[in-house]
This record gives C-alpha cells, sequence and structure tokens, in this order.
C-alpha cells in the first residue's frame, strides 16, 4: 500500500491539472476510456461506486469521470481487479494516469490500444458485380477470418491454365526447388524445369493453352477453373477469389494438339500434383465409370494427405461420376442463384455437397485480362476447392476427412429448393462462414475432465455436459473476452444444462465451466 505522501502528492498535482488540458491526444490509442487495475490485496470495490473516496472524488470532478465499470465481469483473479474508466477531458489522459496511480489502492492505469475495425465484413476491392456466388456462400464473413495463406497451394488440374492472366499470375505457385531454364530436374521430382507447374500431357514445363485461342475455345475451361478458386483478390482489378491469397499450381493433363475439350492424361496430372505437394487438388473432370489405375492414383493421394475436390458431372443424372465418386474425393455437385440444383448437375447420394455453378465469373484466355461467364459443376469444384484452401489456411494440421467434415457441415440445408431431389444433393449448399468458424486450434480442454456442447452449431438453446461434481461457474465468451451468458449452479456428471440463446448473434463463442480445482473451454457456434 502506498502511504500518505502520496496523498500529498495527488493534491498538489489536482491543482496544477488544468495545466495539461494542453496536451494532445494520441491517436494510437482509444480516447475517452483507460484501464483501472486495483490492487489484490485491497478491498476497494469500484462497482457500483459509493462515492467514499475523497481523493478520487475530485479526480472524477476534475476529469468528468462517467463512468466505472468491472471491464472483464469473471472470478479470474488476472481479470476481475480491472475496471474500465470512461471519462471526458480526453486531453488530460497522461494528468489522469498519474494522479490515479497515486491513489494508494491502484495496482496501475493505462491508455487502451486502438484496435482499428476493418468493418463487419471484408470486401475486396474487385468482387465483380456478377459474382453472386459471394453473398449465397457469406465469403466476405468468411474473409473476416482468413484471407487465405501463400503457403497452401491448390492444383488445379485441367486442360491448361494461363498463368501469365493478370488475376492469376500473383497467385501462381514458384516451386522454390527449380532453377529456371537450366533444363534440368534441380529438386529431382521427376519434371525438369517445373518452375511454376507442369504440362503432364505434353511432357514439357509450359502449363499454358496454345497461344492465340479465342475466348470460346474449350482451353479456356482450366484458367476459368484457376480464376475461380484462387484468382489475385483485392488488387483492384478483374475478379475476386474466394481462395484470396492461396497458391494455384498450374496442372495441365491435355495435349496441345487435342481439341481442349478432353483431359487425355488427367491422373499423370494428379499424379504431379502429388509430387509438387499440393495440399489440395481440384478436378473438374470425370467419367462415367472408374478405373483401377484412377483408383490406385487416388489413393495415393489420400495417402499423402491430400484434400481432393471433384465436380459431379454435367448429365444431369444419378449416376456415379469419376473421380468425384471416389470415397476419398469430395464430390461437388452445381446450384444457381436460387439454391436450386442446376438443370445440368448430376445428383445422387454419392453426392457431398452442392456449391454455386450457374453462370460463374471468371478468367479466361484470349488475353491477360479477359474474363467470361461459364456454367458446369466444373465451376462449382474450384469454390469448393479455395473453401478448402481456406480451412487449411486456419488450421493446416487437419486430416483430409476432417476438412470434408468442416465443409459438409457448414453447409445450409437447401432441401425446400429441391423437394424433387431431398437426399440427392449431399449436405446442402456450401456456407464459407459456416464451415470457417468451426474451424481452428482446439481450446485447452482441462485434463481432469471433459465438457461437451450440443447441438453444435446451435441455434435458439443448446446444451451443456462435463464430469464435474461441484459447485461451478459457467460462461459464455465472446471470442474477443466479453461475457454474454453466465450462471452458477451445483453439477454432477452428465447433468444436462440449458443454454437459452436468444439475442446472441451468430458467431464463434466459447463455453467455460470452472470450480475453483479446475477448467473447461469448449467452443460453440451459433448460427
Amino acid at each position: 500500500m502506498k502511504n500518505i505522501t502520496n496523498y500529498l502528492v495527488l493534491i498538489f498535482l489536482l491543482f496544477l491539472a488544468p495545466l495539461a488540458k494542453s496536451q494532445t491526444a494520441n491517436p494510437d490509442f482509444l480516447d475517452g476510456s483507460l484501464y483501472l487495475k486495483v490492487d489484490d490485496s485491497s478491498s476497494v470495490v469500484l462497482e457500483p461506486y459509493p462515492g467514499n473516496i475523497p481523493a478520487l472524488n475530485l479526480i472524477i470532478n476534475l476529469f468528468g469521470l462517467d463512468s466505472i465499470y468491472k471491464a472483464f465481469p469473471s472470478q479470474d483473479p488476472l481479470l476481475n481487479q480491472i475496471y474500465r474508466i470512461n471519462f471526458t477531458d480526453t486531453l488530460g489522459v497522461q494528468s489522469l494516469i498519474s494522479q490515479l496511480q497515486l491513489l494508494p489502492f491502484v495496482d496501475y492505469a493505462e491508455k487502451i490500444p486502438l484496435h482499428k475495425t476493418t468493418g463487419t465484413t471484408f470486401t475486396p476491392d474487385d468482387v465483380n458485380p456478377l459474382q453472386w456466388q459471394f453473398a449465397k456462400i457469406h465469403a466476405e464473413n468468411a474473409w473476416d477470418l482468413t484471407t487465405g495463406s501463400p503457403s497452401v497451394k491448390i492444383a488445379i488440374v485441367d486442360n491448361a491454365i494461363r498463368i501469365t492472366h493478370a488475376d492469376l499470375a500473383p497467385n501462381i505457385w514458384t516451386n522454390p526447388g527449380e532453377t529456371p531454364n537450366n533444363l534440368l530436374d534441380d529438386d529431382l521430382n521427376g519434371y525438369p524445369d517445373d518452375v511454376h507447374g507442369y504440362d503432364a500431357a505434353d511432357f514439357d514445363r509450359n502449363p499454358n493453352p496454345p497461344s492465340g485461342l479465342p475466348d470460346t475455345d474449350p482451353f479456356f475451361h482450366g484458367s476459368h477453373c484457376a480464376g475461380i478458386a484462387s484468382a489475385a483478390t483485392n488488387n483492384g482489378q478483374g475478379i475476386a477469389s474466394l481462395g484470396f491469397n492461396c497458391s494455384i499450381i498450374p496442372v495441365k493433363a491435355t495435349k496441345d494438339a487435342t481439341g481442349g475439350d478432353i483431359l487425355t492424361h488427367p491422373y499423370e496430372g494428379v499424379f504431379y500434383a502429388i509430387q509438387a505437394h499440393a495440399d489440395v487438388i481440384s478436378m473438374s473432370f470425370g467419367a462415367g465409370s472408374s478405373s483401377l489405375t484412377g483408383q490406385r492414383v487416388i489413393q495415393t493421394a489420400a495417402n499423402a494427405g491430400i484434400v481432393m475436390i471433384g465436380a459431379a458431372g454435367n448429365s444431369n443424372v444419378s449416376t456415379e461420376f469419376y473421380p468425384a465418386a471416389y470415397p476419398e474425393v469430395l464430390a461437388v455437385g452445381s446450384t444457381n442463384d436460387q439454391d436450386q440444383k442446376s438443370g445440368f448437375s448430376n445428383y445422387g447420394t454419392w453426392v457431398d455437397v452442392m456449391a454455386p455453378g450457374s453462370n460463374i465469373y471468371s478468367c479466361k484466355i484470349a488475353s491477360d485480362t479477359a474474363y467470361g461467364l461459364a456454367s458446369g459443376t466444373s465451376m462449382a469444384c474450384p469454390l469448393v476447392a479455395g473453401l478448402a484452401g481456406l480451412v487449411l489456411s486456419m488450421n493446416p494440421n487437419l486430416t483430409p476427412a476432417q476438412v470434408y467434415d468442416a465443409i459438409k457441415n457448414g453447409c445450409e440445408n437447401i432441401d425446400a429448393a429441391n423437394p424433387n431431389h431431398i437426399g440427392e444433393i449431399g449436405a446442402g449448399r456450401i456456407n464459407a462462414w459456416n464451415t470457417l468458424l468451426s474451424v481452428g486450434t482446439d481450446p485447452e480442454i482441462h485434463p481432469s475432465g471433459y465438457l461437451v456442447a450440443y447441438p453444435n452449431p446451435a441455434s435458439q438453446r443448446a446444451n451443456f455436459q462435463t464430469n464435474l461434481t461441484s459447485r461451478a461457474t459457467w460462461n459464455l465468451h465472446e471470442i474477443s473476452g466479453k461475457t454474454l451468458l453466465q450462471g452458477t449452479e451445483i453439477l454432477v456428471p452428465n447433468q444436462v444444462t440449458s443454454l437459452d440463446l436468444a439475442g446472441i448473434s451468430p458467431g464463434l463463442y466459447l463455453l467455460e465451466v470452472f470450480t475453483e480445482q479446475s477448467r473447461q473451454v469448449t467452443k460453440l457456434v451459433v448460427r
């Protein structure tokens, strides 16, 4: 505790306080607010403040203190003595801090750093009005959580990719183990000079389509898919993409001499993607029958821990389409802007999810600034590949099965828009925000027990159970730490406690249950 000398200094400073009004408020800190920590050994209570501390009363009157309250209502000893003070004399902040710290019960007082907001949703400066799919799948909310990592590599195995396109070039992968133009296989992966992907059909380092083709040529296909998955985003031109900053490994799987409407070397392309250590492989191609070789390549990719996304096909049939129908691949059907199955899209119990695929605007090939519309499960597939890239950007340690579960669990039910295809459109239409809300590092779980919240995601009400036998306090926190709900009760193992979530906004929250001996935390997603 501070001695009486501090009181004398405090009274002296109070008379000098008007001189402090000439100070300038710091733009890096929040004006009009401070944090104040009461000494742990003090019995002083400032909420509600009873007005019984003369020196503090003087400070209140001089600096216009208008509220004092606990910043983090909690029994956590690290937080429960911290108060937030709001005041009107913003220019006198440094003098206010000095005088508060002279009070014998104050441990410290400090300015609050200004945490600048980017808004409730992040809107890139290159979202084209024709890109209707982003609003439908809540992409802008998802980009608040992550804008993707260049270290996450999405291989586009397709007929060709124009790697010089202005909206593709910034995200095209560079092989760090390869020296350009020396005709050697520097990284010993079997592909000489594969600096920016590879042509697995013509066996050269050039994954571009043949030159001089119009946008209507079938060779536009791969560039269009690449732009959907991860075109450079927020670069002031062209289009945005769901994958945003994720890298693209271009894999050409069609010979130049063909018409471009078939893939002559699809599984060679997949194998190259494996050798290039892709994290995600997007496969907008397929056939109505499986093959033993295809199965082996897909299994090899699965054994390497690669996420694989496949297009369900465009024949409006329920027949299985491969590689999408292989169990190791996430099969994607197509929807329109009304959440209806696109008229061309295949369907069936083997389809895993649906995604926007009708009238999708993306890159084309007539020039480095060419764009246009296309439709197909080929367009829905790379959109889901971009989502998988965001998932792995948030948590690169997830297995493919965990990525698939996150995407499927995040889907919105669209049965009402598809009454003739219930049970044949997978988990529903993807919702990028819902998916990412459930992804991340698991919160701490106290080793002495478990905590289960369900349903998860929840809407109006949720329940939880623990293995505790004790008087316990439970809290529902925002990620920022703000407590929204709180209760105290006697818990017994497997007892169900119900939470009323009315008024709780959709988002990711932390449910905390603690006693004097233990603390347990788990994530709860509210829709």
